[in-house]
């Protein structure tokens, strides 16, 4: 076997080692930007949650001697949260939104992510409500990577296990950035290049590096078929760069979920797909559906009013329904 074969051999098991699962995607085109997002994860129960603006929040779970972040709601958001074990929401546990300005905010998990030693003189923010803090407070990718260096972002443990997350932001100026904490750094990833637009669960760079590997994307490879998280990157790569630029946006819609489809962690799996959500940025629209209801059911920001004397509002995803569902959010008592 020559070097290269040896080369080869050795690369491609370097990229399918991390096997944890969650996809994020984006598709573009003149007239809209939309974002899916795959949840991966042993449970579904959870909520969607309407957050006006003017809510007060501070962080959870800290240790002793850290200073909690806290802050106030600047704008309204609709996330997707974790349920506690009492099937009531969770708001330390936010995976994805978006805000009423189309900021999106999605967290992945990053099994390589080592965050840096606390700064005693900063205040400190959990790790599983990063998503939120975003969402409450910022309209612009560059407010948020200005923010992050002035406070510490810590793992904390949920069901037992450190949460170790890399995530991105995107805005409605087509800009987007992925953070990752790597070697007790923050490494910010920006830019609108076609590749930034696809996350899985491994370093973004290591991915990059993966792709080129694989045909129509610079190599010789076949695309690979399983759900490893780089193969997941590979495969949405591809059918991103398959895509039409003259889509309606119904088509595109329906073309972004078949991608989440096409990258869904199988429902024998551990983690299987629990959520496939897609952001509609363009005409402020959130399209979701559930593994236990795989009906597409539809949230729709201008119907929504987020003046700060506006209660919270949920909605149970493990309740059937279809279609705009906007209506259907409960304040929370």
């Amino acid at each position: 076997m020559n070097k290269f074969s040896i080369f080869t051999i050795v690369f491609i098991i370097g990229c399918y080692l991390n096997a944890n699962a969650c996809t994020n995607i984006t598709l573009t085109a003149s007239n809209y930007r939309l974002i899916g997002h795959n949840l991966d994860w042993s449970s579904g129960q959870g909520f969607a949650v309407i957050s006006p603006v003017g809510i007060t929040r501070q962080a959870v779970g800290l240790s002793p001697g850290q200073i909690p972040l806290k802050w106030t709601a600047q704008y309204g958001s609709i996330t997707f949260n974790f349920a506690k074990a009492n099937n009531e929401v969770n708001f330390a546990v936010v995976t994805s939104g978006m805000n009423q300005v189309g900021l999106v905010a999605a967290a992945l998990w990053l099994e390589a992510s080592q965050y840096p030693k606390p700064n005693k003189l900063k205040p400190s923010l959990n790790n599983t409500m990063v998503v939120q803090y975003i969402l409450d407070n910022f309209n612009s990718v560059n407010q948020v990577i200005a923010a992050l260096s002035k406070i510490n972002l810590v793992a904390i443990k949920y069901q037992g296990k450190a949460v170790k997350i890399h995530f991105i932001v995107q805005d409605t100026m087509g800009n987007n950035a992925i953070f990752e904490y790597l070697n007790g750094k923050l490494v910010i990833s920006k830019g609108n290049q076609a590749n930034d637009f696809v996350l899985t669960n491994s370093v973004l760079n290591q991915s990059l590096q993966c792709l080129k590997q694989y045909k129509t994307l610079g190599g010789k490879l076949n695309i690979p078929i399983d759900y490893h998280s780089q193969a997941r990157f590979i495969r949405a790569t591809s059918l991103l760069k398959q895509s039409i630029n003259n889509y309606t946006m119904q088509q595109a819609v329906n073309y972004v979920f078949s991608i989440l489809k096409n990258v869904s962690e199988p429902i024998k799996s551990e983690s299987p797909t629990q959520w496939s959500i897609v952001y509609d940025t363009t005409t402020k629209q959130i399209f979701f559906r559930t593994l236990q209801y795989p009906a597409i059911r539809v949230i729709n920001f201008n119907e929504i009013n987020f003046a700060n004397s506006q209660p919270i509002k949920i909605l149970d995803l493990s309740q059937p329904s279809a279609g705009d569902i906007t209506s259907n959010f409960k304040p929370l008592k």
